[in-house]
Order: structure tokens, then sequence, then C-alpha cells
């Protein structure tokens, strides 16, 4: 099905058995992974712990993001010219009221 809206929820809640028959490896280790930021998140507010990558709190000076696949990392810069466009256009709207 690629990828489409709402397809993370299996992965967060670590419950690929029930839309992925059978789930590999792969996928298995990333919903445990997204499932235990989104546990620490909402246990503690901050979703970094030990043993997972560190997940930095947004600052639109490095505009930092996770980047969840075969690897965990952090990216920047994610569509940034086309972000950029949009908020030019609402920006621009804004200030036609």
């Amino acid at each position: 099905m690629g990828a489409f809206h709402g397809a993370e929820i299996p992965f967060v809640f670590d419950n690929l058995r029930k839309v992925m028959a059978p789930s590999d490896g792969r996928r298995q280790a990333l919903a445990q992974t997204m499932s235990g930021y989104w546990i620490q998140f909402a246990k503690r507010g901050d979703p970094n712990r030990p043993g997972l990558p560190h997940w930095p709190s947004y600052d639109p000076a490095t505009d930092a993001h996770m980047e969840f696949g075969e690897t965990v990392s952090v990216g920047r810069g994610l569509r940034r010219e086309a972000c950029d466009l949009f908020e030019r256009i609402l920006e621009d709207q804004r200030n036609r009221r």
C-alpha cells in the first residue's frame, strides 16, 4: 500500500501483527523503537531515554527532525524549500486580512 495517512499508527503502538502478516524483523524493530519514544514521551514529556537515538527539541535555527527507517537518526531541513514557500503564502494571507 505504500505510505498513507495513518500508516505510522501500527508502529507507534507496536501492533504490526494486526495489520501486517508476517511482520519482518526490521519492521518489528522500528515499531519497538517508535513505541519506545511515544511511551517515554507519555510518561515524562520527553521522548528521550537511554538506548534510543537522541530526539532534539525543535529549534527553527537547526530545523532538526527525526527520520525513522532502516536506521533512526536526526535529519535537517526536511522539505525546507516547500515548507518555506507555504510559510510565505500563509504570511501573505495573514497580511491581507
